[in-house]
């Protein structure tokens, strides 16, 4: 009983010996698979080509406020402006009360309600308009009386 024991620990350890290693060809295989699949991991083109496409789009482009916008219609005064505005903090920004008019078209649309800074010398009375069609401006000239 003890042989039959031995040989089968025998025949086990022969089968474990005998077990064959993978090919080389197979290992080196293993090994470029693992090389190709981190570097395309550890790789991000996006990040190549949206500077690309930034470079590329911003040249034609300018910004205002949140929004990119074509130069084309600009004119020179309207993208000199556009740089200064830009260099404000965001407070400064909300605190300038001028925008150039060809940017307020390309913005608002050429037929838009959008109020639109005029200079002039004269002064304007306005106080008349708004009696009549002011709810409020009436309301506080009879409290005010």
């Amino acid at each position: 009983m003890e042989t039959n024991h031995y040989l089968h620990i025998k025949n086990r350890v022969k089968r474990v010996l005998n077990n064959q290693k993978p090919a080389l060809w197979m290992v080196l295989a293993a090994i470029i698979v693992c090389i190709v699949t981190a570097a395309c991991f550890l790789t991000d083109p996006d990040e190549e080509r949206t500077a690309e496409s930034e470079t590329n789009e911003t040249d034609n482009k300018i910004q205002y406020l949140d929004r990119w916008y074509n130069r084309e219609g600009l004119s020179e005064e309207t993208i000199e402006w556009l740089n200064w505005f830009n260099q404000l903090s965001p407070q400064g920004q909300l605190a300038v009360n001028f925008v150039p008019w060809d940017l307020n078209e390309l913005v608002n649309g050429s037929h838009s309600d959008a109020p639109v800074t005029v200079e002039t010398d004269e002064k304007a009375d306005l106080s008349s308009d708004l009696e009549e069609t002011d709810p409020l401006f009436v309301e506080a000239k009879r409290w005010a009386s």
